[in-house]
């Protein structure tokens, strides 16, 4: 994701009985991309190797689904 990327604020009525959400362009992973798909890889090499496509990442509140208890919460996110 890049570190000046534009966000959207859009209210989602369909999604967890109504929340709004912060949207703005990223990549990801491409599912195929890792692999064989085996249980246990050498993490560098498949990285390295590893295709991005284009995505639209969603930014859910931590309230909408933190429905158990109270706590805290990290989010990390790679900088491109």
């Amino acid at each position: 994701m890049s570190r000046n990327a534009p966000f959207t604020v859009t209210w989602r009525k369909d999604l967890l009985g109504g929340v709004t959400v912060l949207s703005c362009p990223g990549k990801r992973v491409r599912q195929d991309g890792w692999g064989s798909g085996a249980l246990y890889r050498d993490v560098s090499a498949t990285v390295a190797a590893a295709e991005e496509e284009d995505v639209t990442l969603t930014w859910i509140p931590y309230y909408a689904w933190d429905n158990r208890a109270p706590g805290e919460m990290r989010v990390w996110v790679r900088e491109s």
